[in-house]
C-alpha cells in the first residue's frame, strides 16, 4: 500500500498482479516526485462532467490494488472562483468503470457567472454551496 501526500492524479482499479505492481510503483514515484500541492489545472467528475478549476490542489490518498483508491482529503481551490473539498473511496474492480464510489463533496462556488453554469447539474444553495454523495460506479455514477 503506498501513501500519496499531494494530489498526483492517481487512478483505481488496476486489474491482475503486474498492473497492481506498476501501478504501485507509479504511485511511490509519483509521491516522491510532488511533494507539493499541485497548482493551476481544472478536473471533471462525473455525471456531469463539469470542469472545476483550480489553483491549487492537494489530497491525502491511498491506492491499494486489492481495494482500491482511498481519498482520506481532497482539496481543490481557487480563491477567486470556487473550491471543492472530497473524501471517500473508489474502490477496486477488475473493470474500472465496475470500481465502486462511495464519495462525498462539498462544493463551494463563488463566481456568480460560475454558479449559474453549476447550478445547472448540481443542487446549490442560495450562498452557492452544495453538499454532495457521490454513489454508483464509475461506468454508472449517482450524484445526491
Amino acid at each position: 500500500m503506498n501513501r500519496a501526500s499531494a494530489l498526483s492524479g492517481a487512478a483505481a482499479g488496476p486489474s491482475g498482479t503486474r498492473a497492481a505492481a506498476a501501478s504501485s510503483q507509479a504511485i511511490s514515484a509519483r509521491r516522491r516526485a510532488s511533494e507539493t500541492p499541485t497548482s493551476e489545472g481544472s478536473v471533471a467528475f462525473p455525471p456531469y462532467g463539469l470542469p472545476i478549476p483550480f489553483a491549487t490542489a492537494r489530497g491525502s490518498l491511498t491506492l491499494a490494488p486489492a481495494t482500491g483508491l482511498a481519498i482520506e482529503s481532497l482539496e481543490l481551490e481557487d480563491p477567486d472562483r470556487l473550491s471543492l473539498r472530497a473524501s471517500g473511496t473508489i474502490g477496486a474492480s477488475p473493470s474500472p468503470e465496475l470500481s465502486p464510489l462511495d464519495l462525498t463533496a462539498r462544493v463551494e462556488v463563488r463566481d456568480p457567472a460560475l454558479r449559474s453554469l453549476f447550478a445547472q447539474a448540481l443542487p446549490l444553495d442560495g450562498e452557492g454551496n452544495a453538499d454532495l454523495r457521490l454513489s454508483g460506479t464509475l461506468g454508472a455514477p449517482i450524484l445526491r
